[in-house]
This record gives structure tokens, sequence and C-alpha cells, in this order.
């Protein structure tokens, strides 16, 4: 259009046309470059079929309009497999890359779609849901023939498996993540996340397991040689747990590894669940109960408390952390709205306690979540842990001069009252004025309440081992620590599979 107009002017008007015209060579889509070249991809039969046609859809759907759209992506050639053609790389490059950031596939709909329209990149394409749920599944079928080309590669002779069951939004599905070493890179790969249609049960997921690893790496009977696990009887079970099971399928022996941030988990939970025979779990969810039901103070606060849980030792911490900075504009409110609510005063110095040892805990916990962690490196991280409350609050190894009278013992450990009430008037003059109003009595059931708190959360985690036998019996590996020469690697190649059902 626009050479047609520029041929039916004058010679004077065409040589004023290109006056405050911009070059070409300075917009944004010349940078990016004129070819719109396909990508082909090949993808074994079994990974578009098992994989991606049954594993990642409901049974009611298998025959669906949806199930046969996602087949479609996929072409069957002559020697039984598939290829999958990409016809507009830029717009899938960006779209995968934009998932893997972790948007949303709404989210990335509008940021394609609001890219397209600021840079005038046409062939960006309109993008809609379906395209991106497209991609998506193309993506992960990519992927998933990646790694089958790894595992099954010769160099790779073994690879350590970690799973974990989960419900987010109200769907089920069981996560895959996998370790192996290639050329002195020890890799960490996020493999699949399964969707669970059926009750989590130990033979569901031996089934999942041996389904996807039949596909991807028919050798792995042979190859895999570790199971990491939360520790769940599902898991470990000793007849019925998916340990258990892949051991009888495996070709020998294998290591079994109980995830240290889950053992730190139960440790902490164990600790406060008994205090005051269970008095203390019980005011704390009737007291975050009542504050989350508080539309007004929620308003006047522009907070909400933080809803205490007994799955996840992180979810109390951080409930108790919110209660102790919020305590002067919680107090007040209950005073006014409803007396009967206020919590006892022993029980908000055993918060402060509490929350001081989170905040050491909840770093810990930080730190071992690192995808890059080394079973060793765990220890270390949970040895620190240990040594730093025992200096902090005074905690010894326990001999035969401690007396019961000045001293708690507990096991191999003790510690002096006087160190205990020490540490709780460490937590500020207000837990100091509510522990001098308690009574004589009163405060020595605090101070032993807080001992035995303090001391077996230490103990707990001096005795957290990850390495356990066939009997989940613990054990050391010592070759762990020639694994810390290996570099690792989190690969950005293999970055993104994504569970669709």
């Amino acid at each position: 259009m626009r050479w047609a107009e520029y041929q039916r002017l004058n010679t004077a008007d065409k040589a004023r046309y290109f006056t405050d015209k911009t070059r070409f060579k300075d917009t944004i889509p010349s940078h990016f470059g004129q070819t719109n070249t396909q990508l082909i991809y090949k993808v074994n039969a079994a990974i578009v079929e098992k994989i991606i046609g049954e594993m990642l859809f409901h049974p009611d759907e298998q025959e669906g309009t949806s199930h046969a759209e996602a087949l479609k992506l996929f072409t069957l050639n002559e020697d039984g497999n598939y290829t999958v053609t990409i016809k507009n790389p830029l717009q899938f490059q960006l779209i995968v890359d934009y998932l893997a950031a972790g948007l949303s596939f709404r989210q990335v709909v509008n940021v394609v779609n609001i890219t397209r329209k600021h840079t005038g990149m046409a062939k960006l394409g309109n993008v809609t849901i379906k395209t991106v749920s497209n991609y998506a599944r193309i993506a992960c079928a990519i992927n998933l023939q990646r790694i089958t080309n790894i595992l099954n590669d010769k160099s790779v002779w073994a690879f350590s498996l970690a799973n974990d069951s989960s419900t987010h939004y109200g769907k089920s599905y069981f996560d895959n993540c996998i370790r192996f070493h290639q050329d002195r890179v020890l890799y960490n790969i996020h493999a699949l996340a399964i969707p669970m249609f059926e009750r989590h049960t130990g033979e569901l997921m031996l089934k999942l397991i041996t389904d996807f690893f039949d596909v991807v790496c028919p050798l792995w009977r042979a190859k895999l040689v570790s199971f990491s696990t939360d520790g769940a009887s599902s898991m470990t079970g000793s007849s019925q747990g998916v340990v258990t099971r892949l051991e009888k399928e495996a070709q020998h022996k294998m290591y079994r590894v109980w995830c240290g941030i889950h053992q730190l988990d139960l440790v902490m939970k164990h600790a406060y669940r008994d205090v005051m025979d269970g008095e203390f779990n019980k005011i704390m969810f009737q007291l975050t109960g009542y504050l989350r039901r508080q539309y007004s103070l929620i308003s006047d606060m522009q907070a909400t408390c933080p809803k205490a849980t007994k799955t996840r030792w992180t979810a109390m911490g951080i409930a108790c952390n919110w209660l102790i900075l919020n305590r002067v504009s919680v107090l007040q409110y209950i005073a006014e709205d409803d007396p009967a609510q206020a919590p006892p005063d022993w029980w908000w110095v055993v918060v402060s306690s509490i929350n001081a040892i989170s905040e050491h805990v909840n770093y810990t916990v930080t730190k071992l979540q690192a995808k890059n962690l080394l079973v060793s490196q765990q220890r270390q991280e949970l040895d620190h842990l240990s040594a730093t409350l025992s200096t902090w609050i005074v905690i010894e190894s326990c001999n035969a001069g401690f007396d019961n009278n000045t001293h708690y013992i507990f096991g191999r450990w003790a510690v002096s009252y006087q160190n205990i009430i020490n540490y709780i008037f460490d937590r500020g003059i207000f837990i100091q004025d509510i522990y001098n109003t308690l009574s004589i009595e009163l405060q020595a059931q605090v101070t032993t309440i807080v001992s035995k708190l303090v001391i077996e959360i230490v103990d707990g985690i001096a005795n957290i081992q990850a390495e356990r036998n066939s009997d989940q019996i613990t054990f050391h590996l010592s070759y762990h620590t020639n694994l810390l020469n290996f570099q690792h690697v989190n690969s950005p190649l293999l970055s993104l599979n994504i569970s669709i059902g």
C-alpha cells in the first residue's frame, strides 16, 4: 500500500516523503531479524502416547475433545515416532520463557499481546490461552525427550530420584526430581509433576513412577541408586511404602534419604505439641481463628493474622512472630471486643520463646531448600544450627555433676534454670513484666516448659540423619564428601516441565 502511494508522488514529493521517517534499522523488529524458520522436534511415541496423552489426562477425559486436540500437536512418522513443528519460533520461545519465569497461562497471554502491541511486531501473532497450553504441552514433550536421551546415554550409569505428593488449589500431583552426573557435572532436574486422580497410596505412586520411567529410561531398575522422601509412611512403610516397593523392582539395594527439612519440621512440631499437655496448641488455634474473623481489626491494621496449622512448622513460626510483633494492637482489640479471648500470661512467654528459636530455624530451612545442596552440606547446616542454639541458650552435655534442682536434664543434655530465665528475659520488657507477674509456682512451671522445649529441639536437631538403609536405620555415606568436587547445575535446558490435565 505504501509503495503504491509513493509511486503516485511527483519528484519533489518523493524527495520529501522520507523526511522525519524512522529508518527500519532503528526499529525493534529489525533487531529480532526477519527470518521465521520453523523448528522441528522429534519425540518418541511412548512420550506422546503414554505420558502426554495418558498420564497427564484424567481417565474420563481421554476420549474427549481436549485430549484429541492435544495429540493433534504431534505428527506421526513412518518410523512410529512423532515430530512437532513450531511455525512461529519467536512466539514459542517467548511463551516458554514466560512460563518458566512463573507466569500463569492468562498472564502469558496478556504479556505477549502487550509486547506485540507496543513493539509493532506482528509476527508475534495473536496469543490465546489455548496457544499457551499447547506450547506448554509441546515444551513438556521436548524436555521429556531430552531427559530420555540423557538417562539412556551410556555415560549416565546411575541417577537418584526425589519425589513428593501434594495438593495445590484442590488438585493433587506427584512431583518427581532426578539427579545425575555427566561429564563431572552434577545435574538437578525437575522431571515431571504427574496429576494424581486417586488416593495417595503407595501402590498408586509406585505405578506412576514405573509408568514414567519405563518410558523415559527402560533400564531404570539398574540405574536408580537412591531415593529421597519426606519420611511419610506411604513412602517408607516396611511393606506397602513406595521405597520398599521400588527396592523390590530394582536390581540392587538402594540408598534411602529422608529429607532433612521434613525431619526438622517434625522436630519442631513435636517440641511444642505437648506444651502444657497440648494447651499451647489449643490456645494458638483458637486465638488465630478468632483474629482471622475480626474484619474490623484486619481493616484497622491492614494485616491479617497468619493461619497456624499442624502440617508445617513454618506456619506456626510465622504465626508466633506475627502475634509478638502485633501484640499491642491484638491485646487492645481483645480487651474491648471480647476479653474472654485473651490468652493466659504464661502463653505469651512460651510464644516469645518459640518465636526467638524460630528465627534461627527458619533461616536454616531457607538454606536447606537450596536446589544444589548435598546431603553432607545439609548435615553441616543442621550441625551449625544445633551448635548455635546450644551456645546461645547455654545447653551443655550432661554429666554427673548436674543437679535436678538447678538444671533441666534430658538424655545427654542439660541446661540450668537460670540460663533459661536469662533466655526468657532476653525476649524484652513485655515478656519480663509478664513473667514477673506470674506466681512462683507458675514461674517454675513456665521455666520448666521452656527448658524442655529448647532442649528437645536441640536434641532433635542433633539426631537428624538423612541416610537410611532398608530398615530405616541411620548410617553415613562416606563418599558424599567427594561429591563436593563436582560442579552443580540446574540446567536451563530442562527448566520447564508442566503438568497439564
